[in-house]
């Protein structure tokens, strides 16, 4: 049932000869070939004296039976195997046919030769790993000296330079009904010169209140209270000026109206920006 893979179907390669040949694999199938070929031949004492040189007959369709390769592809590995003088090729005989003859001296002679190349080449590793080794035990030799002499130099640690800095900062306090606000004496000296002390108040509540219901997360407290405050005032005066502002003084009713003392104040500014337009025709 399983005759199809017996033995007699399967073709050996020898690695050595593959790396002989570049890793071409059909030439190194090729070259074993030829040599299981001759070794067969010599065993049956069928090989031919020509020139002093041992010969043996191999044909095209045979090598494509036995290696499935193409007239081509064996061309190509025969004109490679030539060109490294690992074969010899010649046609002869009645009816004529395709002879070979291995050069066993040429293939040995370079297998001999990448065998010594590997030997250097891995001496040559093995040089440059003692090296690498070698540069790294100095360098390692220099890191310890480096750190045995910082030890025993006294100088001031990072941390505690910053330790320091921290303890140098004015402490803030917490304000607010719920302890959100964190200022300290001189920002809330300062919020209160400029902003007066109940808007102060004012703010610093409604901060408050913004922190602990929505769990806002904010830095810099005094900067909130003055970024707040200065688009509050920005909304104000849109309210009371529109038309300084280009707002639309109709919209801005409708959703929020004025009330009396915004009204007071509108007509007042109103009047005073007549009074202006005025003098300014008249010039």
């Amino acid at each position: 049932m399983l005759e199809f893979l017996d033995d007699d179907n399967y073709r050996r390669v020898n690695m050595h000869i593959v790396e002989l040949l570049d890793d071409n694999i059909n030439a190194a199938l090729f070259l074993s070939e030829l040599i299981n070929r001759h070794n067969y031949h010599m065993n049956r004492e069928e090989l031919i004296d020509m020139d002093d040189t041992l010969w043996f007959f191999y044909t095209t369709d045979k090598c494509f039976e036995r290696l499935r390769l193409s007239r081509k592809k064996q061309e190509s590995v025969i004109k490679l195997l030539i060109e490294k003088d690992f074969i010899r090729v010649k046609i002869t005989g009645l009816p004529a046919r395709k002879h070979f003859s291995v050069n066993d001296t040429a293939v040995l002679e370079a297998y001999i030769l990448l065998t010594s190349r590997k030997q250097v080449c891995r001496k040559d590793a093995c040089q440059s790993v003692q090296k690498v080794q070698s540069r790294h035990y100095i360098k390692k030799n220099n890191i310890k000296e480096r750190e045995d002499a910082n030890a025993s130099t006294p100088h001031p640690s990072p941390k505690k330079d910053r330790t320091k800095a921290v303890q140098n900062t004015p402490p803030k306090k917490s304000y607010g009904i719920y302890k959100k606000v964190r200022l300290t004496d001189e920002e809330l000296e300062r919020l209160r010169k400029d902003l007066t002390t109940p808007v102060v108040e004012d703010y610093i509540q409604r901060v408050d209140d913004q922190i602990a219901t929505k769990k806002t997360a904010y830095t810099d407290h005094n900067r909130v209270i003055r970024n707040w405050h200065r688009r509050d005032e920005k909304k104000k005066l849109e309210r009371l000026n529109p038309i300084a502002t280009g707002g639309n003084s109709k919209y801005i009713e409708r959703i929020a109206p004025l009330t009396p003392e915004e009204q007071q104040e509108r007509k007042e500014w109103q009047e005073a920006h007549k009074k202006t337009q005025e003098q300014a025709i008249n010039h």
